[in-house]
């Protein structure tokens, strides 16, 4: 198996670059993997995107992208007092980061196949490695 620095993510790294059950639990579980032109295996871990996508929606509820007529109608659609958008910026922000929870669940987990820059393929040593950390962390892995 190739050294756990070529594999990016969130670990913490130990003695002489080893990969360390040191790390959270919701750290090992990915929500993208691929492997890069130049075969570098790479993974997100799925806190991350989920972190991702909250700032993300932030920025674009906070900036001109999203239009005051749409803010006022998720607004006015989630509550019968309007509270001047702030319980909708929450909620908007919510559901962006809460859009691929169902990554949790064992049978995303154990998907077999990443995306490359040739198409969908198999990468034995990426899902050894995921999948050993979900072990570690006492999941279903």
């Amino acid at each position: 198996m190739r050294d756990a620095k070529t594999f990016t993510g969130a670990p913490i790294m130990g003695e002489e670059g080893t990969m360390r059950a040191q790390y959270s639990v919701g750290a090992r579980l990915w929500a993208k993997k691929s492997i890069s032109e130049s075969g570098d295996m790479l993974w997100l871990p799925l806190v991350a995107h989920m972190a991702d996508a909250a700032a993300l929606a932030a920025r674009l509820w906070d900036s001109e992208w999203l239009s005051r007529g749409v803010k006022k109608r998720i607004d006015v659609g989630i509550t019968s007092k309007p509270d001047g958008e702030e319980g909708a910026r929450r909620l908007f922000v919510f559901l962006a980061a809460a859009h691929d929870l169902g990554k949790a669940a064992p049978v995303f987990q154990s998907k077999k196949q990443v995306r490359t820059v040739r198409g969908v393929m198999s990468a034995p040593e990426l899902d050894e490695f995921l999948h050993q950390g979900l072990r570690d962390a006492g999941l279903p892995g």
